[in-house]
């Protein structure tokens, strides 16, 4: 294996690490960002990483099938994992479509356990090449129960809406620390300040190479999940115990005020 080749796959190990770990393993996603695999990356190879990763969940079921019509035999979860990541490569993401393949089965060639697997990868992501699949089918992107359900209660038409939006990519919810860097933040972030307050960007990669994450004037925290703390209004002086804290932002927003 040649050192060029060799450049993109520890960002791509790191991805399988957080697909294996949010489809296998009880701690899930935060287990896998908190790993050394993940952690060890540069920040760009950590964005890529976890944009990797969450593409691959977001439509695991049409991938699944596409994989499915090109098998013959169950693989080893490992290099099951190995094709995911390899189909989303070369159909959702900015990926040549011959890296995609390369990094795919170097990545088998890397590991024992995956060696024997070299050409099945290569000959079933291929294959998929010549006959791309339809990763955007509504029905595959959810859960079978899930979707026969939305369709006896809402229709087809609704329910493949509705599927539909689980493939999407989220914006994300900041927020301030104080509301007097909210332009500054939007700005910086591209974003904009909610009626709330919270900040939303589109903007993607590694949160902790974003404007300001350094110096703690954010952090990551869904729009309606900051608004039990504003509902409480905590002041200046005030004592509050917050029961549930974890991760904690409703506990940073609460210490923001100025309460105890």
């Amino acid at each position: 294996m040649t050192e060029e080749r060799d450049i993109g796959l520890p960002a791509r190990r790191a991805a399988i690490d957080i697909l294996s770990a949010s489809l296998a393993r009880r701690a899930g996603l935060d287990e896998a960002l908190s790993r050394p695999l993940f952690k060890g990356l540069e920040p760009r190879d950590r964005g890529f990483a976890m944009a990797l990763a969450m593409a691959t969940l977001r439509r695991l079921g049409p991938i699944e099938r596409a994989l499915d019509a090109k098998l013959t035999r169950a693989p080893p979860e490992e290099v099951r994992n190995i094709l995911r990541i390899g189909v989303t490569q070369a159909f959702l993401m900015d990926v040549p479509a011959f890296a995609a393949v390369t990094t795919s089965v170097d990545l088998a060639a890397s590991h024992s356990s995956t060696r024997a697997f070299k050409g099945l990868i290569n000959a079933v992501l291929r294959g998929l090449l010549r006959e791309p699949p339809n990763l955007d089918l509504p029905e595959a992107l959810c859960p079978p129960w899930l979707y026969a359900r939305w369709t006896a209660a809402f229709g087809r038409e609704a329910a493949d809406a509705m599927a539909a939006l689980i493939a999407d990519e989220p914006a994300t919810d900041l927020s301030l620390k104080s509301p007097d860097h909210g332009e500054r933040l939007a700005a910086e972030l591209e974003g904009e300040v909610l009626a709330g307050g919270t900040l939303r960007t589109a903007r993607k990669g590694d949160v902790a190479a974003w404007p300001a994450y350094d110096e703690g004037l954010w952090w990551v925290q869904d729009a309606s999940a900051a608004i039990p703390a504003r509902l409480l209004e905590a002041k200046p002086g005030e004592t509050v115990l917050d029961f549930c804290a974890a991760p904690g932002g409703k506990t940073m927003q609460l210490a923001a005020t100025g309460a105890d």
